[in-house]
């Protein structure tokens, strides 16, 4: 049964990765032979009235919603051993929102005030993935939304992305049949909750704790 329900979330995995099944026992070389995985979180604003409208008409025009802007990135590196080795944690000055949303506020705690004096986006990608240098890596998250986030935040600033934008999505594996906050999962799992959520790098740390439970848990070995 133990080996069933590990195959079942190594299945999950690679179908993820590769976006086909693929046969867990013969494939598992090949997914825990990755140097390490990024674990992932974005905050970020969106808003109307403060939005600069020059650049939603010209990168958006099909969209009366306006894009959202990164305002902070969290990210966790874990070994092959799903070991945490590394956390980055980097505040974006905002270019695209003069003024940040008042619900960003009220749920990240961050505003105009505590963001004025922090690194571009431009800068904060340099310093990212220079953190991340030449490792080879699985880039993951809660949900692949942020993907869409950095595709659009990229675009925006006319840079090229070097990085592997195809996430792993931990939700899914966790649970393929239906969306499930983070919240939801951690307290499913029984982590404790010693920091505060919606935090970019406390909700990378969470995922991380998840990935890290779902896989000691089921076992992911191929004996």
């Amino acid at each position: 049964m133990a080996k069933s329900k590990a195959r079942g979330v190594i299945e999950r995995i690679l179908k993820l990765l590769d976006g086909k099944s693929i046969n867990p026992i013969t494939s598992i070389r090949r997914l825990i032979c990755k140097k390490c995985y990024i674990v992932l979180d974005l905050e970020f604003s969106t808003g109307y009235k403060y939005v600069n409208k020059d650049y939603a008409k010209t990168l958006f025009p099909k969209y009366e919603k306006r894009p959202a802007e990164i305002i902070q990135i969290g990210a966790i590196m874990l070994n092959h051993n799903y070991k945490i080795i590394d956390k980055f944690n980097k505040f974006i000055t905002p270019c695209i929102y003069q003024k940040i949303n008042k619900y960003v506020t009220e749920l990240t705690g961050l505003n105009d005030e505590n963001l004025k004096n922090n690194i571009s986006f431009v800068e904060c990608m340099d310093s990212f993935e220079k953190w991340i240098g030449k490792k080879e890596y699985i880039l993951c998250g809660w949900s692949n939304s942020d993907q869409k986030v950095f595709e659009d935040n990229f675009k925006y600033h006319s840079q090229k992305c070097s990085l592997n934008l195809n996430m792993l999505d931990i939700q899914k594996i966790f649970n393929p049949e239906k969306q499930i906050s983070l919240k939801k999962a951690i307290d499913e799992l029984n982590i404790q909750k010693s920091k505060p959520f919606h935090n970019a790098l406390n909700d990378a740390e969470y995922t991380a704790n998840i990935f890290q439970k779902i896989v000691f848990v089921n076992k992911l070995q191929t004996t």
